[in-house]
């Protein structure tokens, strides 16, 4: 059916007399609507330049194959916003009233911005678009994003942004979608849903959220950052970075499959955070690169189990409280970091530790200071500290194994320690004397060769000695 034009005074007019049903329509020029009317309307197989909506009481909108470059509505009482199967360049909804935004099957938009209003909902299914803000909406109950667009999406830059600045009490669910970036800030939400999506950013600034689930998706880097979180949940998804810093975490558990490739974090970071004591982290059957939760404060345990950390493990300058850790496998981890952590109250249950049994110890920061004391105070004492931890944390779990080789690592730790102040007192270098013996002889009770290197040739000296200086009173006779 061909498209008839239609003049914008007469669009008004029988928009304004109650005709509901506008169909192959073209409107030329600026629409702007200013009369209230509670009728519904529908507008199938219409065009519109720029349709705006001023000041006025409306009953509900539906666009169905519609093209529109811009829709604004200002200051308007709606009960529904509908697209289907629609083309539109930008929506723009300012100081609007309890409507209810719908996105449905097939519809293309640019741009949405939703500002100062009290939209009751927003969703898109099947759907594509730009770029989506909403700020300063108290009244949104709920945001769902649905296949809209679908995380198939070849080109990074094709992938739409995300927005959500001081909104109230919202629930935001995001299931199949593509998501260049979804940013949060400055709200308070009941829910947050993430299932079968790929995301490259979410950014989650001094926000509150009751819950937080992510399944079976991919997100390149996840970061919250003073905000509250009560329960944080995430199982079978792949993460390259998550960083929760100045944050408060009630509850927190990331759950995945060792066993399965998608399931991996490159690097898991809560710095500067805390975990209530009526929550806890937990984290389960999970590859993880690096493992960061330094300046943790963890009221609530900490419990990791079933999990492999490839590179990185640090907890530096934490209080981990009666945290656990179950068949964790350290043993390709290059660097566990423990520097002023206090963890004597936590339990070791089958963790596979390094085959040297040592922690990170700072030496290319050792070796740029020129400080003896400074060396000894911010990094040497710290690190016989850890290691005497450990020692105590193995023996209280009755792991002697594990306890004898950290006591090695303690000692050897003391031993650099002892160097520095041997010449201060006479004790000191007693302890230094009998330190750097055991050291020398038998690498603190732990090498088999060291004695034996020393034993041959000092007892082989004392033989010969014996040979050539003594007459034994052996007699040979011929007969």
């Amino acid at each position: 059916m061909a498209m008839k034009e239609m003049a914008m005074s007469v669009f008004i007019q029988k928009y304004n007399q109650f005709t509901t049903s506008f169909n192959d329509v073209t409107v030329n020029g600026d629409v702007i609507i200013n009369q209230s009317n509670r009728a519904d309307y529908q507008f199938q197989n219409c065009t519109f330049h720029k349709l705006s909506f001023e000041n006025v009481g409306v009953g509900s909108l539906k666009f169905i194959e519609c093209i529109v470059e811009q829709l604004t509505l200002t200051d308007v009482e709606i009960n529904d916003l509908t697209f289907v199967h629609s083309n539109v360049q930008r929506i723009e909804l300012i100081k609007c009233q309890r409507g209810n935004l719908i996105i449905n099957t097939g519809s293309k938009i640019n741009s949405i911005e939703i500002n100062d209003g009290a939209l009751t909902s927003l969703s898109l299914k099947n759907s594509t678009f730009k770029e989506l803000t909403i700020n300063n909406c108290s009244s949104t109950k709920k945001i769902e994003l649905v296949n809209s667009p679908s995380p198939v999406v070849e080109r990074m830059e094709d992938r739409p942004i995300l927005t959500i600045t001081n909104v109230k009490d919202a629930r935001l669910t995001l299931d199949y979608c593509g998501i260049k970036e979804a940013k949060i800030n400055n709200s308070n939400l009941e829910a947050f849903q993430i299932q079968n999506c790929e995301i490259i950013d979410i950014p989650i600034e001094k926000t509150n959220i009751v819950s937080v689930g992510i399944s079976n998706s991919k997100i390149k880097n996840l970061k919250s950052n003073g905000s509250t979180i009560t329960n944080f949940v995430t199982n079978k998804s792949d993460f390259e970075k998550i960083e929760i810093h100045a944050s408060q975490i009630f509850q927190y558990g990331i759950n995945g499959s060792i066993d399965q490739t998608k399931s991996k974090v490159s690097v898991l970071d809560f710095c500067e955070s805390s975990i209530s004591s009526k929550g806890a982290l937990k984290i389960s059957d999970l590859q993880i690169d690096n493992l960061i939760i330094n300046h943790l404060k963890a009221l609530g345990p900490v419990e990791i189990s079933n999990s492999k950390i490839n590179n990185i493990f640090s907890f530096e300058y934490s209080q981990l409280g009666e945290s656990s850790f179950n068949s964790l496998n350290l043993r390709d981890c290059q660097e566990i970091k423990t520097l002023n952590s206090s963890f004597t109250s936590c339990k070791f249950f089958n963790v596979q530790w390094p085959s040297n049994y040592r922690i990170y110890e700072y030496q290319k920061e050792i070796d740029h200071s020129t400080n003896a004391e400074t060396k000894i105070t911010k990094y040497y004492n710290p690190l016989r500290e850890s290691y005497r931890q450990l020692v105590s944390v193995s023996n209280r779990e009755l792991n002697k194994i594990d306890s004898l080789f950290f006591q090695k690592q303690e000692l050897r730790i003391y031993f650099k320690i002892i160097k520095f102040h041997k010449w201060k007192s006479w004790g000191n270098f007693q302890d230094f004397l009998v330190l750097g013996s055991n050291k020398l002889f038998s690498d603190f009770g732990q090498n088999i060769w060291k004695p034996l290197v020393w034993w041959l040739p000092i007892h082989g000296l004392l033989f010969s000695l014996i040979i050539m200086n003594f007459d034994l009173g052996i007699e040979f006779v011929n007969r």
